[in-house]
């Protein structure tokens, strides 16, 4: 019945706020080791070695703990998700040829649900850089090659970014223990961070970036 399917949808979804403090510790040591082996890390100017060390304590990672909130929980049907799918075929839907068999397992009652989708409505992410922590990004512009060292500097001890959308999709994967997630309209993003930028003879460019500062585009445009 409608009433059994919302109560179902209600106490998932109440499932999934009480899963957050399991979920962000883990996607923030993810996240960091991802970091680190790319070779992108840079600590007070350092650039960390690309090897991640599985028993870093917390206080070592170059990410702060990561926030989110949300006004709502929704779980997404497998009716709604392949709707969304057909009307935006172009998106990089996370297993979209299995969705059916994932989400409406009822040629098997005993098998779990391989997939549980989430919108988290008006969700807001932060993300915050340890301190002391850039990211080195590479650009090619104009035929000339520079890292952009992202994060801290100058009064800005600590970058953080964030991300504030009216919805944030999410994806759980079962059997791969996968979570995948993205923002299914533009977010606001919101930075606190500092760039500059190096030629290997030592930092130039250098910009706070910040709610009522310049684009990252005109960094960009500048080196």
């Amino acid at each position: 019945s409608s009433r059994g399917n919302n109560a179902d949808g209600n106490s998932t979804a109440a499932l999934m706020h009480a899963m957050f403090p399991i979920f962000l510790p883990v996607i923030r040591r993810l996240l960091s080791k991802r970091l680190i082996e790319k070779g992108i890390v840079l600590l007070d100017e350092e650039l960390l070695p690309p090897v991640y060390d599985e028993n870093m304590s917390d206080e070592d990672l170059p990410l702060r703990p990561i926030s989110v909130t949300v006004k709502d929980v929704n779980v997404v049907s497998a009716e709604r998700l392949q709707a969304d799918m057909d009307a935006n075929p172009e998106f990089g839907w996370p297993e979209k040829d299995r969705v059916k068999e994932l989400m409406n397992p009822q040629s098997n009652p005993s098998k779990e649900v391989g997939m549980v989708v989430f919108d988290l409505i008006h969700a807001d992410l932060k993300v915050q850089f340890s301190r002391g922590i850039e990211l080195v990004v590479p650009v090619k512009k104009f035929g000339m090659e520079v890292d952009l060292e992202i994060g801290c500097g100058g009064e800005i001890e600590e970058g953080w970014v964030r991300f504030k959308g009216p919805l944030m999709r999410v994806w759980f994967i079962n059997e791969t223990r996968k979570l995948h997630f993205s923002f299914m309209e533009r977010p606001n993003v919101i930075p606190h961070m500092n760039v500059n930028a190096d030629r290997g003879r030592g930092d130039f460019a250098s910009m706070h970036f910040t709610e009522t500062s310049t684009t990252l585009d005109d960094v960009v445009e500048r080196v």
